[in-house]
């Protein structure tokens, strides 16, 4: 059995003005970019190098972070960590929830491989013999650990979190697919296969919040259908197996601390 994600107290008003600042403020910063890349020359090769994907990827999390940071009212990062379950560990329910997420990635890349959907140009692709030394390791880290960690405290911790105090679940995943598909608008407008991925890979996630405490099992879910998406394979198979014993442990250790901690009830007699 899982436990409820936690009431959170955060203001379902105040994700909509969240979803709204990152949506315009995302594109304030994509047109400035674009307006400067096309007169100068000079910015536009430096936004194209290691160092202006390093720019790129700061900026893109300063603002997700920063926005929900101010508008879940919280009196600082620690405070926000904690109500969006950063303090719990990843359980049993995240880890096989991980798995799907593994599988929705091999399913997008067996339909496009053998020709089941149209093959679309995917954004997450890399090619490894083009990538190499630190952009590389940047690329895998970027796309594997930090954004999954900046979107899911964003988008499933406070956003969802906040539109649950007020909205039901089916109300709140709608939403949800809703805002992620304009962040991703660049690649579900070429293939209608893609954005039934993308739903289904957002509906997994907004499951996972719903049913768990921690949104580490999300960021889980995340972190390893990205891997999957970039044709990171045995990498991700051999960390999921190597996680299964502490996931185990953890939970073990979990449910025995709860039953150390619930009162034992007086016998009468």
């Amino acid at each position: 059995m899982t436990a409820p994600a936690q009431k959170t107290n955060f203001r379902a008003v105040d994700a909509w003005y969240c979803a709204l600042a990152l949506i315009v403020t995302d594109a304030l910063v994509v047109f400035w970019i674009r307006f400067a890349a096309k007169h100068s020359f000079k910015f536009y090769y430096f936004w194209e190098s290691t160092t202006g994907s390093i720019c790129s990827v700061l900026i893109q999390g300063f603002l997700w972070f920063f926005w929900a940071l101010w508008f879940s009212r919280v009196s600082n990062t620690r405070e926000l960590f904690f109500k969006v379950g950063l303090n719990k560990k990843i359980n049993l329910y995240g880890y096989v929830a991980a798995w799907v997420a593994f599988l929705i990635a091999l399913f997008s890349h067996c339909a496009t491989s053998y020709g089941w959907v149209t093959a679309v140009k995917n954004v997450n692709h890399i090619d490894h013999d083009e990538l190499v030394g630190f952009y590389y390791f940047f690329f895998a880290a970027k796309t594997i650990a930090l954004m999954p960690f900046i979107e899911e405290v964003t988008t499933r911790g406070f956003i969802y979190s906040a539109l649950r105090e007020k909205y039901k679940m089916p109300l709140c995943i709608f939403l949800i697919i809703a805002f992620a598909s304009y962040f991703h608008r660049s690649l579900i407008t070429s293939s209608s296969f893609e954005f039934l991925i993308l739903v289904l890979f957002v509906v997994l996630l907004c499951i996972v919040r719903e049913n768990t405490n921690s949104l580490w099992n999300c960021i889980l879910c995340h972190g390893v259908y990205n891997a999957a998406a970039i044709q990171l394979w045995y990498p991700v198979m051999i960390f999921m197996i190597c996680l299964l014993p502490f996931v185990l442990f953890g939970t073990r250790a979990d449910k025995l601390r709860e039953k150390l901690d619930s009162p034992e009830k007086e016998t009468i007699g």
